[in-house]
């Protein structure tokens, strides 16, 4: 009865596991692509710490859109340019095209105005707090996790066949 018990219980974590992750990597397959949010610029709409899913096929922006683009910056002259992500809310349209952006929590609008071409695609959605839990273990603890669960299957497969076995040859006992 234990192993039965058990076997369901692997068996439901299993399925759940495996449609979260098929869930995520769905998204992304659809053109949502998860950022982790690494200051509180644009609270209360993205906290920090929060996963936002930024759909990549959108790059039309108006006023007021939420937008995630790429910024280039070298802290110093002797230091390699970094590329980084930003998601801010776009606060007006220049002349030549180009997007004064905002973090809705700072004082003032951007220094460097963005072009559309940087643009990668605007807020879909968000989870509170999930980027923070990727952040912490991301990778590390996917591996582990998905190991361990190969391994609980394969002994949970084991042990049902061991106990399907012991039940034949009891049934074949009792039977002579």
């Amino acid at each position: 009865m234990f192993n039965r018990i058990f076997a369901f219980t692997v068996r439901c974590i299993t399925v759940c596991s495996l449609m979260a992750f098929l869930a995520f990597f769905g998204l992304k397959l659809a053109g949502f692509t998860p950022y982790i949010v690494l200051s509180s610029s644009m609270e209360p709409v993205l906290s920090k710490g929060s996963l936002a899913f930024v759909d990549t096929r959108k790059r039309e922006v108006k006023v007021g859109d939420v937008i995630t683009y790429t910024l280039t910056e070298s802290r110093s002259r002797d230091s390699p340019e970094k590329t980084v992500t930003v998601t801010h809310r776009v606060v007006r349209i220049t002349e030549d095209d180009a997007l004064i952006t905002k973090g809705d929590a700072n004082e003032a609008e951007d220094l460097s105005p963005v072009d559309k071409d940087r643009v990668v695609g605007k807020l879909f959605f968000s989870v509170p707090r999930a980027g923070a839990l990727f952040e912490q273990s991301a990778r590390k603890l996917w591996i582990c996790f998905s190991v361990c669960l190969l391994l609980l299957n394969t002994a949970v497969l084991l042990s049902s066949r061991e106990v399907k076995i012991q039940e034949k040859s009891i049934e074949e006992k009792e039977k002579t």
